[in-house]
Protein backbone atom coordinates (compact mmCIF):
# COMPACT_ATOMS: atom_id res chain seq x y z
CA UNK A 1 0.00 0.00 0.00
CA UNK A 2 1.41 3.29 -0.80
CA UNK A 3 0.14 6.34 0.98
CA UNK A 4 0.40 9.09 -1.88
CA UNK A 5 1.59 12.87 -0.43
CA UNK A 6 0.15 11.88 3.56
CA UNK A 7 1.64 15.41 3.94
CA UNK A 8 -0.58 17.69 1.49
CA UNK A 9 -4.09 17.61 0.36
CA UNK A 10 -3.47 18.75 -3.14
CA UNK A 11 -2.46 16.17 -6.02
CA UNK A 12 -0.01 17.31 -8.66
CA UNK A 13 -2.04 18.38 -12.20
CA UNK A 14 -1.80 15.71 -14.63
CA UNK A 15 0.72 17.01 -17.44
CA UNK A 16 2.84 18.92 -14.89
CA UNK A 17 6.30 18.57 -14.15
CA UNK A 18 5.68 17.58 -10.60
CA UNK A 19 2.89 15.17 -11.83
CA UNK A 20 4.99 13.62 -14.59
CA UNK A 21 7.95 13.18 -11.50
CA UNK A 22 5.22 11.17 -9.36
CA UNK A 23 4.63 8.88 -12.43
CA UNK A 24 8.26 8.43 -12.86
CA UNK A 25 8.55 7.58 -8.89
CA UNK A 26 6.56 4.88 -8.73
CA UNK A 27 8.05 2.88 -11.80
CA UNK A 28 8.58 -0.27 -9.75
CA UNK A 29 4.53 -1.02 -9.81
CA UNK A 30 4.16 -2.21 -12.93
CA UNK A 31 7.49 -4.92 -12.14
CA UNK A 32 6.38 -5.60 -8.67
CA UNK A 33 3.02 -6.57 -10.01
CA UNK A 34 4.16 -8.58 -12.93
CA UNK A 35 5.38 -10.63 -10.00
CA UNK A 36 2.75 -11.49 -8.66
CA UNK A 37 2.87 -8.28 -5.83
CA UNK A 38 -0.78 -6.06 -5.17
CA UNK A 39 -0.42 -2.11 -5.10
CA UNK A 40 -2.85 -0.28 -3.82
CA UNK A 41 -2.77 3.80 -3.41
CA UNK A 42 -4.03 4.71 -0.08
CA UNK A 43 -5.23 8.59 0.34
CA UNK A 44 -6.37 10.39 3.72
CA UNK A 45 -8.97 13.47 3.05
CA UNK A 46 -10.63 12.24 -0.35
CA UNK A 47 -14.33 13.89 0.18
CA UNK A 48 -15.51 14.13 -3.18
CA UNK A 49 -16.11 12.29 -6.71
CA UNK A 50 -13.63 14.43 -8.07
CA UNK A 51 -10.87 13.69 -5.79
CA UNK A 52 -11.71 9.66 -6.31
CA UNK A 53 -11.34 10.36 -10.16
CA UNK A 54 -7.84 11.81 -9.74
CA UNK A 55 -6.44 8.98 -7.83
CA UNK A 56 -8.17 6.79 -10.33
CA UNK A 57 -6.43 8.98 -13.31
CA UNK A 58 -3.49 8.33 -11.58
CA UNK A 59 -3.49 4.74 -10.75
CA UNK A 60 -4.17 4.08 -14.51
CA UNK A 61 -0.67 6.08 -15.44
CA UNK A 62 0.94 4.21 -12.97
CA UNK A 63 -0.54 0.26 -13.35
CA UNK A 64 -2.30 0.69 -10.21
CA UNK A 65 -6.42 0.09 -9.94
CA UNK A 66 -6.69 -0.42 -6.03
CA UNK A 67 -7.35 2.81 -3.75
CA UNK A 68 -7.83 2.18 -0.30
CA UNK A 69 -9.30 6.28 0.99
CA UNK A 70 -10.61 7.78 4.00
CA UNK A 71 -12.92 10.38 4.55
CA UNK A 72 -10.91 12.36 7.18
CA UNK A 73 -7.31 12.92 8.39
CA UNK A 74 -6.38 10.78 11.96
CA UNK A 75 -6.59 13.24 14.89
CA UNK A 76 -3.18 13.50 15.47
CA UNK A 77 -2.56 14.31 11.69
CA UNK A 78 -1.05 17.89 12.48
CA UNK A 79 1.56 16.28 14.68
CA UNK A 80 2.33 13.55 12.39
CA UNK A 81 3.17 16.00 9.04
CA UNK A 82 4.77 17.98 11.14
CA UNK A 83 7.20 15.39 12.50
CA UNK A 84 7.62 14.31 9.28
CA UNK A 85 8.32 17.04 7.43
CA UNK A 86 10.88 18.19 9.71
CA UNK A 87 12.38 15.11 8.65
CA UNK A 88 12.92 16.68 5.59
Amino acid sequence: MINLFPWSPVLPAPGTADYNDLVESMYFVKEFSRRGGIVSLFRWGVSSVEQLRELKALGKDVGIDRFVTSFGYPKDYPVRRESAIGNY
